[in-house]
């Protein structure tokens, strides 16, 4: 049986995030999350959970108004990331592959799976220094 893929975008586990990133040069992060969460201004200390390194903030309703920040990457890598495996970051995924982004990918379990990926299995501690701006008291 053969599996046919018709999202537009494909999935990063924490893992292929770091390689991804690491061999590519010219990519684009897109935090999805709003704006105080992205800044670890949350009223709900827990969310504040700092943002993926070089990741540009652009809210998941906003990305039409944000075009002509993300056009000269439509033929780059571009990953999306929310603060777990939100539909927002799907969404997100899928409004630039309609839009004819070519390289979209999704980080599954977002920041949250990338920040217990690096706390929890194995060697994979390395996985921490993709992550900034983690308030003390919830690093």
């Amino acid at each position: 049986m053969e599996v046919t893929r018709t999202t537009g975008y494909q999935l990063l586990n924490a893992e292929g995030f770091n390689k991804l990133c690491l061999k590519t040069k010219e990519l684009l992060i897109i935090d999805v999350r709003p704006d105080s969460l992205f800044n670890s201004k949350s009223v709900y200390t827990w969310h504040n959970i700092g943002h993926v390194k070089q990741a540009i903030n652009i809210p998941a309703g906003s990305l039409d108004e944000n075009l002509a920040r993300t056009a000269p990457f439509k033929n780059k890598p571009v990953i999306i990331y929310s603060f777990s495996s939100s539909p927002e970051a799907f969404s997100s995924a899928r409004a630039l592959s309609e839009k004819g982004y070519t390289h979209i990918y999704v980080l599954l379990g977002g920041l949250f799976h990338l920040r217990w990926s690096a706390a929890n299995i194995k060697d994979h501690q390395y996985l921490n220094d993709w992550i900034v701006n983690v308030p003390p008291d919830n690093y």
